[in-house]
C-alpha cells in the first residue's frame, strides 16, 4: 500500500472543513480535485472514510480511527515543513581569519561585490596560524604556507617585502644609528629581516603592518 501525503492532507482538511468547497477554498484547489483525492485514499486504505449526507462528510467510524493517526502525521509534516524552511533560509557564519592589514587593503576593496544572502563573513584580524584549528576560523589568509597536512592550501599572490623609510628620517639619521621597525610575528620574512640587519637596533616590535607603517611615516625608524 502506497500512501500519497497528499491524499492525507485533504482528508484531514475535509474532515475539519466538512464540505468539498470549504476544503477546497482552504487547500487552494478545485473541490472535484478534494473528492478525487478522498477516492483514492479511500481505495488505498480499502475503507470507507466518510458519511456523505448532502453537501455534509462526516467521518465514519473507520475514519475517525484514520483521522486521529493522520492529525499526528499532519503534525509531523508541518514540523519537517517548518524545519526545511528554516533551513532554506538559515544564515551561516563563515569566519575569515587574515593579518588587519590584509582585510583592510587586500580584502575590503571587494566586499562591496560580496552579495550572497545566505552567508554572513566574520572577519577576523589575526596572524596566528592555529585558527584554523577548533573551527576559529573557516578561512585563513596568511602570509606564509601553514605547514598542516590536513588543510586545504592555495597560493593566491605573492607580497614584495623589503626595507623601508620616510625620506626624512634617511635624510637626517646617520646610517650607523638608524633603527629598524620590526614584526613580531615568526615567519621566514622575519628570519631573512633579522639576518640582514643584524645586531642593529630594533626600536619597535609589533604584529600589525599598519602599525608599523605609521611608524616609519611619523619617522620613528
Amino acid at each position: 500500500m502506497n500512501l500519497d501525503w497528499n491524499d492525507v492532507l485533504h482528508f484531514v482538511t475535509l474532515a475539519r472543513h466538512q464540505t468539498l468547497s470549504a476544503a477546497a477554498e482552504a487547500l487552494g484547489v478545485q473541490h472535484s480535485t478534494v473528492s478525487r483525492r478522498i477516492a483514492r485514499l479511500e481505495k488505498s486504505l480499502g475503507l470507507r472514510l466518510f458519511h456523505r449526507m448532502g453537501k455534509r462528510h462526516w467521518l465514519t467510524e473507520d475514519g475517525q480511527r484514520i483521522h486521529e493517526h493522520a492529525c499526528e502525521l499532519y503534525k509531523d509534516m508541518q514540523g519537517l515543513q517548518r524545519l526545511a524552511h528554516e533551513q532554506a533560509t538559515h544564515v551561516g557564519d563563515v569566519v575569515v581569519s587574515a593579518p588587519p592589514v590584509i582585510l583592510r587593503h587586500g580584502l575590503m576593496p571587494h566586499l562591496p561585490a560580496f552579495r550572497h544572502g545566505r552567508i554572513r563573513l566574520v572577519l577576523q584580524g589575526s596572524a596566528d596560524l592555529s585558527d584554523l584549528h577548533g573551527r576559529q576560523a573557516d578561512i585563513a589568509l596568511r602570509l606564509v604556507r601553514p605547514s598542516q597536512n590536513d588543510l586545504v592550501v592555495q597560493r593566491l599572490r605573492s607580497i614584495c617585502f623589503g626595507f623601508f623609510a620616510h625620506p626624512g628620517y634617511l635624510k637626517r639619521t646617520a646610517r650607523q644609528r638608524r633603527a629598524f621597525l620590526m614584526l613580531s610575528t615568526v615567519n621566514p620574512q622575519q628570519a631573512w629581516a633579522k639576518q640582514l640587519i643584524g645586531e642593529a637596533d630594533i626600536l619597535l616590535c609589533c604584529n600589525d603592518f599598519e602599525l608599523i607603517r605609521q611608524a616609519a611615516r611619523q619617522r620613528m625608524g
